[in-house]
């Protein structure tokens, strides 16, 4: 059996199969009837920070990438493998617009559209056809320009300015597509004909939205993850909207969520430990409303615990917090809020961390901190949000 087969331990011993979502965070379409010879017109919330394997990654207003944290892999992406408790800058002339991070790799997309990676590449998911790692940031299909990235763990996606969608890197349960290569090293593509506008992959389940608002997903379904009714894993994208349009979707651990264009939230797979946030702990095997109450912007999720901005920029948590540091107690079953009297306008969440930006543009983060993932110079775990200074 996969050593992935199941749900990831809690044990802080056992986290070396976080899936990290690369989050690289998307709104609404500009326009969403282009015709089939047009590229995609996207307007986007690009992600300015991102959690991968204990790594923490800033986009600053100015384009500057920030990286903190472990290194062991060089997924900080500095030239070398010493980790660092407080933020410091790559050194490079490009600047980017957004982020991504997995296990100890980073993706990039710079304000030309071209599309970088760093750091371990065991598995190819540096996507450059080797499976050898990069200390600095690499460049990969040069020439196609880029408009969306995200990181499932050990494989990658990244979507092109033609809506295009692409993936590569750890192919169990097919995630990537291919009924027979374990290792994907070079970029293949999903579902053409199909234009998306986002991605999101976690523990080998992937949902992706197209132009139109539909959503696909594919991969592991172990706990109907997928939204498909079964428990049937698929290596092909099938489409499980039914009607309902979507303008924003995240796969968390063994739960996947997303915000139609009202705003409102559905969510299906597991609920066990709240991630539904509806007061209850029954799942649904097909999305469903959850929360009718309010309405979101944007959601995070990549364990037992979600956060979600509203649309009043108030920021919320809901799910299990195993080590109490993020959301306070054990188990939360309806929505609290984050630091009342402040807005956000961005949320990126780790497996035991968390980093969120304000309206004013300040960084913050709590939660587990054994490697200085938090960047506020320390190694020890934080319960309650504190502010990680950028420093030039």
């Amino acid at each position: 059996m996969d050593e992935y087969s199941t749900k990831p331990s809690k044990d802080k011993m056992m986290r070396k199969n976080i899936y990290i979502l690369g989050i690289a965070i998307l709104s609404i379409l500009a326009c969403i009837s282009c015709s089939k010879n047009e590229d995609v017109r996207i307007t986007t919330q690009n992600a300015k920070c991102a959690l991968g394997d204990y790594v923490g990654i800033y986009l600053d207003a100015s384009g500057n990438i920030w990286t903190w944290g472990n290194n062991q892999f060089g997924g900080l992406g500095n030239g070398n493998t010493t980790g660092l408790t407080t933020p410091a800058k790559l050194n490079t002339d490009n600047h980017f617009v957004s982020v991504a991070s997995g296990i100890s790799h980073g993706l990039a997309i710079d304000n030309s559209g071209n599309l970088w990676v760093w750091g371990n590449n065991t598995y190819g998911q540096l996507g450059d056809g080797t499976r050898n790692s990069s200390l600095v940031p690499k460049q990969i299909m040069a020439g196609t320009k880029f408009v969306f990235i995200a990181s499932g763990g050990y494989n990658s996606f990244a979507i092109d300015a033609a809506g295009n969608l692409w993936g590569w890197g750890d192919n169990s349960y097919g995630v990537l597509g291919d009924t027979i290569n374990n290792i994907i090293v070079s970029p293949t593509q999903f579902k053409p004909g199909i234009r998306f506008q986002q991605v999101s992959c976690r523990g080998y389940s992937v949902v992706a939205l197209d132009i139109s608002g539909n959503l696909w997903t594919w991969g592991n379904n172990e706990f109907s993850q997928l939204g498909d009714g079964t428990r049937i894993n698929r290596t092909t994208p099938e489409m499980i909207s039914d009607g309902v349009k979507f303008k924003y979707a995240i796969m968390g651990d063994v739960t996947g969520l997303a915000i139609d264009v009202s705003g409102q939230l559905w969510a299906w797979g597991q609920n066990s430990w709240g991630q539904y946030g509806d007061s209850t702990q029954l799942s649904s095997s097909i999305p469903q409303k959850v929360q009718t109450e309010k309405r979101y912007q944007m959601i995070s999720s990549v364990s037992d615990f979600v956060f979600g901005i509203d649309e009043s920029g108030l920021l919320w948590g809901w799910g299990t917090s195993f080590d109490n540091y993020l959301l306070g107690k054990l188990l939360v079953l309806v929505p609290i809020q984050i630091m009342p009297g402040k807005t956000f306008q961005y949320v990126a969440d780790g497996d035991y961390s968390v980093l969120a930006i304000d309206t004013e543009g300040s960084l913050w983060g709590w939660g587990d901190n054994e490697h200085g993932e938090l960047g506020n110079g320390t190694t020890t775990p934080v319960a309650t949000p504190i502010q990680i200074n950028i420093t030039p």
